[in-house]
């Protein structure tokens, strides 16, 4: 059950580290556009 359940974390992991990246790009899209406006 062990290599499962580090497959799963893994593939947890890497999925929040994309979806952190992508809120990132997100927030620095709105402090632009803030700063613009």
């Amino acid at each position: 059950m062990y290599p499962v359940a580090f497959h799963f974390l893994g593939f947890d992991f890497r999925w929040y580290g994309i979806i952190a990246w992508f809120v990132f790009l997100t927030l620095s899209r709105s402090k632009r556009f803030n700063s613009e406006f």
